[in-house]
């Protein structure tokens, strides 16, 4: 069996995506994948490093009125629906499944014209335009929120609840701990504004690691997003914070193992995206 997988953007669309794929491959073993994404996008360095076979097409979200930048994405567009269409009769898949993203849109539109079976898997309550247009044309939506099926088509849609990873159920505090160099007796926050971090929770963390600074008994991981940690170095530097005298707290850019990081923590603080939710 080939699948066609694609999602792209933020880890909230990589992910399910990626829980798919290894509960597939459990029931499937000789199932074949290819991940479809973007250049830009956190799953050109996530998939490579889960193993698993990775292309691109070109391919950019439109600004929501008329620019300038909006009729080069077009072409790009165009470009990328061309692309896709190569993939999939390249691929020859026996099912595409989209998990978000625009990098979804030319992928699913391509197997649907070839009559190939599609799903999209829906994380959110309200979908994405993506999404909204890709239920016109493939065979089944699976909805992560009972309150997203009304966005669908009745015939199509099915509550199924989001994807989540194993390990965040079976990833122990002990182990956790140790990954972070983090003392497991000790009182944990951690804190997250998802996988591209969020401005306000980052400044906010500013203070609080401020405070915190002066009380080891609480140790703080804070991941920032790749985009948010040196603003924050620097106002952690401007705050008079130095981080090298203060092991119990760390601030990361990313984080590739978050089920060990939720493991150690006795209170997580979390944007309020779906997966994360979830």
């Amino acid at each position: 069996m080939n699948i066609i997988v694609s999602g792209g953007g933020t880890g909230g669309h990589i992910y399910p995506a990626i829980t798919i794929i290894r509960t597939i491959q459990q029931k499937v073993p000789d199932a074949r994948f290819l991940y479809v994404g973007t250049k830009r996008g956190l799953e050109a360095d996530i998939i490579p490093k889960e193993g698993l076979p990775f292309t691109t097409v070109d391919i950019q979200g439109f600004e929501r009125h008329l620019t300038a930048d909006n009729i080069l994405r077009a072409g790009r567009a165009m470009v990328g629906v061309a692309k896709a269409t190569r993939i999939v009769h390249k691929f020859k898949p026996d099912v595409v499944i989209g998990t978000g993203g625009y990098v979804c849109g030319p992928i699913l539109l391509a197997a649907s014209l070839m009559h190939i079976p599609t799903l999209i898997q829906e994380q959110n309550v309200v979908p994405g335009i993506t999404n909204k247009i890709l239920s016109k044309f493939v065979t089944k939506i699976a909805a992560g929120t009972e309150e997203a099926m009304k966005h669908f088509p009745a015939d199509k849609v099915v509550f199924t609840g989001n994807p989540i990873r194993s390990e965040v159920l079976s990833a122990q505090r002990e182990q956790g701990a140790a990954s972070f160099g983090l003392d497991p007796k000790k009182l944990t926050v951690l804190v997250s504004g998802g996988s591209r971090g969020a401005r306000a929770i980052n400044l906010a963390m500013i203070g609080v690691i401020k405070t915190a600074a002066a009380h080891p008994e609480v140790q703080f991981l804070h991941v920032t997003g790749k985009r948010g940690y040196e603003p924050v170095l620097k106002g952690l530097k401007e705050a008079g914070v130095d981080l090298a005298a203060c092991p119990h707290i760390l601030v990361k850019p990313y984080l590739y193992n978050m089920p060990q990081a939720m493991a150690m923590a006795d209170l997580a603080i979390f944007r309020a995206g779906a997966t994360g939710l979830a």
